[in-house]
């Protein structure tokens, strides 16, 4: 809509590098966060959060 560049990731690549495991459900990746010292309030949060743990340590998948 602004005119940014945006490549989207696969949820299993999100998954996979907050869990191990490509296809971890929703409590998995709310433990995750938690392990990573996070208090998500709920499986969206936690989502965000791997999402952007997921960003910061690959520099956006460039690591």
């Amino acid at each position: 809509m602004r005119g940014v560049p945006y490549q989207g990731v696969p949820v299993g690549t999100i998954k996979k590098h907050a869990t191990g495991k490509g296809n971890a459900p929703k409590q998995a990746m709310i433990n995750a966060a938690r392990e990573r010292g996070f208090s998500p309030a709920d499986d969206n949060e936690a989502d965000a959060i791997a999402i952007l743990l997921w960003a910061i340590e690959t520099r956006g998948g460039m690591a």
